[in-house]
């Protein structure tokens, strides 16, 4: 099923910016495809899951929001390792109401002065909606810049992760990144911290590079739980 029928119980307050079909998309070209791999580590520190997520920008326009361009996302979940993971969103004894994931259409945006786009959020990986959002101000990449995220109003399809969550972003570093046999300069490291008002804290820090985007996302959410996204891979159609 879908994870169409809940995203549109979410929404999020974003600073200002312009948007246009004509803007330039070169991260989010649809000719381009990314490929991650994801691991997922339960609380208690043993790892659920090693798998790929598949990103496919598609050049549209998102239905659910038409300032967002549509990005496709691949989920390579088994039936075993979605059956053990215990859904946070689920009241105590709740029966699982959530079927597994394969594909999912959601939103992104990239214009001169901004990056950003819903993380992956689908099957194990909903915990993300309640961390910061990847978000990039490209005119404020320098170390000890800092931006706000806004606020992530999640509403009642979201289970116990109802509520809203208060985002904030600082760069913290520019390193040097081996990424598909060649060593990237100019990886920008950037902190954020989300706060949702009945849960607490979740972290987010990543790697971005102005040519590949989002090439790390470690994440670290409010019960102990850790999600890591590693880019391994850009392929380009012909």
């Amino acid at each position: 099923r879908l994870f169409t029928s809940i995203l549109l119980f979410s929404f999020v307050l974003l600073n200002s910016f312009s948007f246009s079909q004509n803007n330039k998309q070169i991260l989010f070209d649809s000719l381009k495809t990314y490929h991650y791999k994801a691991i997922f580590v339960e609380k208690n520190g043993d790892t659920l899951s090693q798998e790929k997520i598949v990103l496919q920008p598609t050049g549209k326009v998102w239905d659910a929001q038409n300032t967002q361009t549509l990005v496709k996302e691949f989920y390579f979940t088994n039936d075993t390792i979605f059956s053990k993971f215990k859904d946070p969103r689920l009241k105590k004894n709740q029966k699982p109401k959530f079927g597994k994931v394969i594909e999912s259409r959601t939103g992104a945006i990239e214009t001169d002065s901004l990056l950003w786009i819903h993380p992956f959020r689908s099957n194990q990986y909903v915990y993300t909606e309640i961390a910061p959002f990847p978000r990039v101000k490209i005119n404020k990449l320098k170390i000890g810049n800092e931006w706000s995220g806004g606020t992530t109003f999640i509403m009642a399809g979201w289970g116990n992760f109802k509520g809203h969550v208060s985002s904030s972003y600082i760069v913290t570093g520019n390193i040097k990144k081996e990424f598909f046999h060649q060593e990237l300069t100019d990886c920008w490291v950037i902190d954020a911290s989300g706060a949702h008002n009945k849960l607490g804290k979740s972290t987010l820090t990543f790697l971005f590079h102005k040519d590949f985007g989002f090439i790390e996302m470690n994440y670290v959410f409010y019960d102990g739980t850790k999600i890591q996204f590693v880019l391994d891979e850009v392929t380009i159609k012909k």
